[in-house]
């Protein structure tokens, strides 16, 4: 393997640098958690007192 590509910088996982992306993404997940008749607490276990 080519030395150049032993020695790059490695990211640690894909990301995105827009950061309008990261505050809708956000958004939309809490508001999705405040729901608790949403569909996703079909697949995902919140306590209620997790402060979600």
């Amino acid at each position: 393997m080519p030395r150049s590509v032993l020695e790059r910088w490695k990211s640690p996982y894909p990301t995105t640098a827009d950061q309008l992306y990261e505050k809708d993404l956000r958004t939309r997940t809490q508001a999705l958690l405040a729901d608790r008749s949403s569909p996703a607490f079909d697949v995902v276990d919140i306590p209620a007192d997790a402060g979600v």
